[in-house]
């Protein structure tokens, strides 16, 4: 807010209209950028259903005058502090000039916008005559923290407008690192329960001299060099803070945004070269914004994305932490099997979900199939099975999915299916479980149901066929509830793993058939109450037995002592641990107890 007038509040605070029309400035111009400049109570233009209208919400247009307000603070403190130069000369009324301060709202959430869809993350972009950073702490430190009374007078704004989140907070520094791909310096804060980061235009030129490479970042005031130097096109559009103008400095934005397709400012190895994991980014944006979008082939996109150059310093140069993060919100979004498809068909597989280091990536190989890539084409019919899984509430498996609550989890055990190829003894297993790990930074627990899976398939599967067969007695409930017990909480994603795993191995024609066995198998584990069976709590423990039976040490003994009497338990619901007492002292003999005088482990002519 300008702190020089004297405006009552509701005055300070008059704001534009919330709702920007916009229409495009005449293009016949080549040589013209392609920029839409507002204007008020007219209709929104639209081109095939996509809205060249900015709307700004209570929150995104109050941030917009907050950072307009700190920039003119920053320019009054600049000139009350500043001296003659010849750098800054005074002007005819004796205010002093400094280089001006242009913003902008830049990337996804402009992108989102023209969609129609709604983002609460903005990156706010500042020419070159201030760093991000120090924009951020100027207004944190200085503008905020005068007295008090600005940042006061914003929230009681902000509560005007009804603005649900009037908190300014969370300010936080992250450096840049280009060796891992981290370009730019950012700081990010929580302004009116908007994510904000804030950053600066920049002008980035890699060059590669055959076994050496050379980065050179400068910041710009020019809005095309930085739109250059992003992503896709379709997220290199700008909405100027001032004009309140939407500008497309690549001229192919909206066009693509039109068009629906992910294409690249620069020649595409350029622009994956500067940071690799812009390859996944474009996967991430090819399988969560909807609308058919697609990447683009004809310029090239694809075909640098299969470059094996390109892919090694995605794996090499990107830190498992930036990668396993895009893996993520693939996972998470509303299409994984898009985004799966479009890693197999990029033949993308080994180098996103396996990390060996040094070893040789061929000779870790899945089998293959007859197109020529490395893993298995039915992979995707296995995901596409497991979506339409998750779609039918009636399904007995997807009730199984759905309580582990856990969705990254569901999808993470379908990205993984490929890797049962490689499955082998314990220590081949735990190699690959730690590059699975290794690649996206996997969560312990995460790679912890992976190596679960592996080890406990065998078993998993000939329980469910034994369920299956239909024996004449069926398997005892203590079968069933000891192995679910041996496999662990996991159960259920282990299980979901192996069928997935066999949906792979068979004919489309027979995945409801395999499904069926799975559910029958589920529908055991129900009617039994066995879904807990994992952390059931034993009815005796060792230290009960020992002082049951008057021994001082364990032994031996122990442990079929113990699981048998965890086996009596499930096949006994409900029954008391005094009538669980009275059954193992029955059964003393049989289970070779000892006397409470013998003396554990010694020779009989010791006793």
């Amino acid at each position: 807010m300008d702190t020089t007038k004297s405006k009552s509040e509701s005055e300070e605070f008059e704001s534009e209209p919330p709702n920007k029309k916009i229409k495009r400035i005449d293009s016949s111009d080549p040589d013209q950028q392609t920029v839409f400049s507002s204007s008020t109570r007219k209709p929104a233009m639209e081109c095939n259903r996509i809205s060249y209208q900015v709307d700004l919400l209570p929150a995104e247009q109050l941030l917009r005058e907050l950072l307009l307000d700190c920039r003119e603070h920053i320019l009054q403190t600049r000139a009350a502090t500043s001296t003659k130069s010849t750098a800054h000369e005074e002007d005819s009324k004796g205010e002093i000039e400094s280089p001006k301060i242009e913003m902008w709202f830049v990337g996804g959430w402009v992108r989102d916008k023209l969609l129609g869809k709604q983002s609460a993350d903005i990156d706010v972009a500042l020419s070159s005559a201030m760093t991000g950073s120090a924009f951020a702490r100027h207004l944190e430190d200085q503008f905020l923290a005068e007295g008090g009374n600005t940042a006061a007078k914003y929230k009681q704004e902000a509560a005007r407008r009804g603005v649900e989140t009037a908190e300014i907070r969370g300010f936080y520094h992250i450096e840049r690192n280009p060796g891992k791909g981290k370009h730019l310096e950012t700081t990010s804060a929580q302004i009116f329960g908007l994510e904000v980061d804030f950053v600066n235009l920049r002008s980035e030129s890699l060059y590669q001299e055959q076994e050496k490479k050379k980065e050179t970042l400068t910041f710009t005031s020019a809005p095309e060099e930085d739109a250059l130097r992003r992503d896709a096109n379709i997220n290199a559009i700008f909405y100027n803070l001032e004009t309140q103008q939407i500008e497309d400095h690549t001229k192919k934005g909206l066009t693509d945004i039109q068009s629906r397709v992910l294409r690249t400012p620069l020649d595409a190895r350029i622009t994956f070269t500067d940071d690799p994991l812009r390859m996944l980014r474009l996967i991430r944006l090819a399988s969560t914004l909807g609308g058919g979008f697609t990447i683009d082939d004809a310029d090239g996109t694809q075909q640098a994305m299969k470059d094996p150059e390109i892919q090694l310093a995605l794996r090499t140069r990107i830190s498992p932490e930036r990668i396993g993060g895009e893996v993520k919100k693939m996972l998470m979004g509303p299409d994984p099997v898009a985004a799966f498809r479009w890693i197999y068909e990029l033949g993308l597989y080994g180098t996103v979900f396996l990390d060996f280091g040094q070893e040789s990536l061929d000779m870790r190989r899945g089998g293959g199939d007859d197109s020529g890539h490395p893993w298995p084409a039915t992979w995707l019919r296995a995901c596409v099975a497991l979506a339409e899984l998750l779609l039918n509430a009636d399904s007995d498996v997807a009730k199984e999915i759905a309580q582990t609550e856990d969705r990254e989890m569901v999808w993470l055990m379908a990205a993984w299916s490929p890797l049962v190829q490689l499955r082998g003894d314990v220590n081949a297993d735990g190699t690959i479980v730690k590059a699975a790990a290794k690649a996206i930074n996997a969560a312990t627990k995460k790679w912890k149901a992976l190596g679960e899976s592996f080890k406990n398939m065998d078993d998993i599967r000939s329980t469910i066929d034994a369920v299956n067969h239909h024996s004449n007695p069926p398997p005892r409930r203590s079968t069933i509830g000891v192995a679910i017990r041996s496999w662990g909480v996991t159960w259920r994603l282990q299980a979901l793993y192996s069928l997935l795993c066999e949906l792979m191995a068979t004919p489309e024609e027979q995945h409801d058939q395999l499904t069926n066995r799975y559910a029958v198998f589920l529908r055991c584990v129900s009617s039994h109450d066995l879904h807990d069976a994992a952390t059931l709590k034993p009815i005796l423990g060792g230290a009960d037995i020992k002082s049951m039976f008057g021994l001082k040490k364990s032994g031996a003994f122990m442990k079929p002592v113990f699981d048998a009497v965890l086996r009596w338990q499930f096949d006994h619901a409900g029954a008391t641990r005094a009538e669980a007492e009275a059954w193992l002292r029955s059964e003393k003999a049989s289970l070779n107890i000892p006397d409470s005088d013998a003396l554990i482990g010694c020779p009989p002519e010791t006793r």
